[in-house]
Parts: structure tokens; C-alpha cells; sequence
């Protein structure tokens, strides 16, 4: 779970973007080179007792499928989280990043109970990339159009803006590329 953390932190700490999982694993590039990243910047202007050290340390790994895997090690353990990079249509090295939260699964009803993932972009740069999640504030990203239904993230004050399709998830995605309001820098590193 530390590895979806690592992309997933403002989930708790300031709202994030989710939505069923738009992309297949057939729709994945490899838009990381695969290898070790260390945390090299980042301030988050949502975090009230931010830790920096959380997923301060990722390796991105590849199988032979193509399958993208981001690891976290921690004090109690190594951590896997596998996730889809899907370019962002009309903007040069800058992906969507899912990570899928739920898995497909079967609740004890028998319903089955589709998956969620949450949402982010990576920016390829040379020696790294730079790592944003969209915070749902409810307003700022969400007006001129945007559809999405913003909900209470229980036992928080925080939000989470749940998109229910592709198309105004895309559009609203282009709109936030264009004011990312902070990127986490991430270096790679040998060893």
C-alpha cells in the first residue's frame, strides 16, 4: 500500500481525483524508464503534518508484459502498486498515472463491484519525472464545464471528485496540465 501512497497521499490529506478504471493495461506506455527514484522536492500546500519520507524512495519496474509496477520500501516492508501510464492526449511527455485503489471484486452479496482507481499525471523530464495529483477542491478545477461529482471523504473534511466517464475526465485532465499547481520532483538514482 506505501507505493500507492507515494502517488496517492493527497487522497487523505487534500482530496485526489477517481473514477472507475478508464484505461486497459493494452492502453500502458512505458512512460517511466524503469530504475530507482528518490524525492528530490516537493512542498504540499494541503498537508497539515506532511511526511516527506513517505514514498520518498520508488523503484518503477516493467514485466514482460509490460505491466508497470512502482515499489516502496518501508520500515515494515516492501510494497507494490501496479499502474496504467496512459499518454495525455495533446500534451508531449505528460501521462496519466492510475493507480487502481479497489481491484474488481465480488461483494458478499454476490454483486460484483467494479474498480477504482485514482488519478494523476507524470511529466517525463530528463533524469526523472515530476509526479501531479489533482486535489478536488470542488471549485477551482471543476468549473467551465467539468463534470464530476464531489464527495465527502469519510471521517475528513476533504473532498474526492469521482469522474463518471473517460471523456470529462480527459477534459477536465487537459485543464489541470495547464496548471498542475505543484509537481513532486522525483531523480533517478543509481543502485
Amino acid at each position: 500500500m506505501r507505493a500507492l501512497i507515494a502517488l496517492a497521499l493527497p487522497i487523505v490529506l487534500g482530496g485526489c481525483w477517481t473514477g472507475p478504471t478508464f484505461y486497459s493495461q493494452a492502453e500502458s506506455e512505458p512512460a517511466i524508464p524503469a530504475g530507482k527514484y528518490k524525492l528530490i522536492g516537493s512542498v504540499d500546500p494541503f498537508a497539515d503534518g506532511y511526511d516527506p519520507e513517505v514514498g520518498s524512495k520508488v523503484k518503477v519496474e516493467y514485466s514482460k508484459d509490460g505491466q508497470a509496477s512502482i515499489h516502496s520500501a518501508g520500515e515494515d516492508g516492501d510494497d507494490t502498486s501496479n499502474v496504467v501510464f496512459a499518454p495525455l492526449k495533446g500534451v508531449p511527455d505528460v501521462y496519466i498515472v492510475q493507480a487502481t485503489m479497489f481491484p474488481d471484486m465480488t461483494s458478499p452479496k454476490g454483486r460484483k463491484v467494479s474498480s477504482r482507481a485514482v488519478y494523476g499525471l507524470i511529466n517525463v523530464v530528463p533524469g526523472g519525472y515530476q509526479l501531479a495529483l489533482p486535489p478536488c477542491d470542488g471549485t477551482r478545477r471543476l468549473r467551465e464545464g467539468s463534470r464530476a461529482t464531489v464527495k465527502g471523504l469519510l471521517f475528513t473534511r476533504k473532498s474526492e471528485c469521482v469522474f463518471s466517464t473517460r471523456e470529462d475526465f480527459e477534459a477536465a485532465m487537459q485543464k489541470f496540465a495547464q496548471d498542475p499547481i505543484r509537481w513532486t520532483n522525483y531523480k533517478r538514482v543509481k543502485g
